[in-house]
């Protein structure tokens, strides 16, 4: 494997207040304010890798990957106020696709507490139209795609021509049209790992004093065996949490 670039996060740093750079859902809060000046430098880094280096298919250059070994690291925030500093622009489209699962990121019940419809509504074939399930958005060039219903075969949904396709759809428009998707951990289960073979870009999102380096070199295994050969140009580390 080659070297990885870094980049290092604060554990409080939402940025100074001003309300019109925030990302809503509802009465839900995503991102606070604007987003820390890290997350321009990790925005910039993506694009030009993209541009200077464009994957192989299946992987697409304008989706990128978030994930983390285990769960409670900082992936979710990591997500939102990328996706955030991505769509301050205003010439960016973003789609921000909810796929942990197991502890979701976006609003995923409606108060009468049914499913929100979702990715894998859409995956499953039942004739649903992804922008049918986007949840509201104070933010015009920012859509943000649920889970949807669980299901018993979610890796194999995730694992499908069905997966290639939709990202392809969300990114069809142009240079400027990007998806980030928030995932789950790697040693959690193996959706991260499926979703990773269709991503341009992983971050990968470590916590300070928290995730254990026997952890990183297993998820970094099993990501290089399931997914793809780990390289420089399609790989990044995020160390969060570090002192204020």
């Amino acid at each position: 494997m080659n070297a990885h670039v870094r980049f290092n996060l604060s554990r409080f740093a939402f940025g100074a207040s001003g309300a019109s750079n925030e990302l809503w859902t509802g009465s839900v809060r995503l991102a606070g304010s604007e987003p820390q000046d890290e997350f321009r430098l990790v925005k910039w880094h993506l694009l030009a890798r993209a541009r200077a280096n464009p994957p192989p298919a299946p992987r697409n250059a304008q989706v990128i990957l978030v994930t983390s070994a285990r769960p409670n690291e900082g992936k979710t925030y990591v997500a939102r106020n990328l996706v955030a500093s991505l769509a301050l622009d205003g010439h960016s489209e973003v789609t921000l696709i909810d796929a942990n699962f197991n502890n979701p990121g976006l609003p995923s019940a409606s108060l009468m507490g049914s499913y929100h419809k979702g990715l894998l509504d859409v995956l499953a074939g039942d004739h649903v139209d992804v922008k049918s399930t986007f949840l509201d958005s104070n933010r015009p060039n920012v859509h943000l795609l649920p889970g949807g219903k669980p299901r018993s075969n979610v890796s194999e949904m995730l694992n499908s021509d069905r997966m290639h396709n939709l990202l392809r759809q969300l990114t069809s428009g142009g240079a400027e049209h990007l998806v980030v998707i928030d995932a789950g951990g790697v040693l959690a289960n193996s959706e991260a790992a499926i979703l990773a073979q269709y991503c341009g870009h992983i971050l990968f999102v470590a916590a300070e004093s928290q995730t254990r380096k026997p952890d990183v070199e297993s998820s970094l295994q099993l990501l290089d065996q399931l997914a793809w050969p780990i390289d420089g140009d399609g790989f990044s580390f995020i160390l969060n949490k570090l002192p204020a």
